[in-house]
């Protein structure tokens, strides 16, 4: 079942289509057909979370757009002008590893009634990792950073605990594949 309405939900998915459509306005290209076919994999799994993938997206394409902006520095706008489309494809997907999750913890998780145990976010922890490993399969390189990392920020129980390394030789193609295509 669905957190929000069918008719906001299709709203939201239409300003999802939009703002990813902004960012290659003249072709679809392959990092929007895998960042949907992703997507659609995570509303298959957990209706909640793909719900909640799609808000944070669309927040975080916000922030970064109004960030970019206020940034009027040429030598910065130079530096920060793919933040908005990497962070939008971040948002939308920082969740996706949630579909290797069972669906049974998922449904602890967003609920109100069933309790949600130690041993089911031992097991939850692992989806930054999944995710992590799912992007990368993908070619979607800041995003799997992002999806990795974006439980790091809890002191208290930061995970994932073990970050693997970052590529230590970057190839001219791969770092032309950070650089350029997220623009």
């Amino acid at each position: 079942m669905l957190p929000i309405k069918s008719e906001e939900l299709k709203n939201l998915e239409e300003k999802v289509q939009s703002a990813l459509e902004h960012y290659s306005p003249f072709r679809v290209d392959q990092e929007v057909k895998t960042a949907l076919h992703l997507l659609s994999r995570l509303k298959k799994h957990n209706p909640k979370t793909y719900v909640e993938s799609l808000q944070v997206g669309l927040k975080t394409k916000e922030i970064l757009e109004s960030a970019v902006i206020t940034l009027k520095i040429p030598e910065v706008l130079a530096i920060t002008s793919h933040l908005p489309r990497t962070g939008t494809y971040g948002g939308l997907l920082h969740d996706i590893g949630k579909v290797g999750m069972p669906k049974e913890i998922l449904d602890k998780a967003y609920s109100r009634t069933e309790e949600y145990t130690i041993k089911d976010h031992e097991i939850m922890k692992s989806h930054p990792q999944i995710g992590y490993e799912i992007l990368m399969k993908h070619g979607l390189l800041v995003s799997a950073w992002i999806a990795l990392l974006h439980h790091r920020r809890n002191l208290d129980d930061p995970y994932p605990l073990e970050i693997p390394p970052y590529p230590k030789k970057l190839s001219k193609d791969t770092i032309s594949h950070i650089e350029f295509s997220t623009r």
